[in-house]
């Protein structure tokens, strides 16, 4: 094999190594939405946390005016890790008032939601709906 064959080849396989580096790695997750209601009325701006059992990274989101939230992974990712997590459900902290004589007043969720939750719900690949009716 001639000197520049041989150079090709050796750049060629070490611009396949840093392919492989970079763009293998990847986080596998699992695209969350769902439904949060309380007495079977959709709860608003209510947070929505996902905690994943070895304590990885946790993914949450916020419920919109009909209670559906999605989670987000990151700034720029959207679902959760892929296995069991906590769930917890967390009020605001107010707010959504028409000004600030009027606030909202925050909904009181039970702690064994929150601070206490003994919610657990596992994560799969893919696009699935997990609701919560508290």
């Amino acid at each position: 094999m001639n000197r520049t064959c041989l150079r090709v080849t050796q750049l060629a396989f070490a611009v396949g190594l840093l392919v492989l580096a970079c763009g293998c790695g990847g986080t596998d997750l699992g695209q969350v939405t769902g439904k949060v209601t309380m007495n079977g009325q959709p709860l608003a701006n209510v947070e929505v946390e996902f905690q994943p059992a070895d304590n990885g990274r946790p993914s949450s989101g916020v419920t919109n005016a009909e209670g559906v939230y999605e989670l987000q992974f990151s700034s720029q990712e959207k679902g959760a890790l892929i296995g069991e997590h906590t769930v917890r459900i967390n009020a605001a902290e107010g707010g959504d008032g028409d000004d600030e004589e009027n606030p909202a007043k925050p909904t009181v969720i039970p702690a064994k939601y929150n601070t206490q939750s003994t919610l657990k719900k596992t994560v799969n690949s893919g696009q699935q709906t997990i609701d919560f009716d508290l």
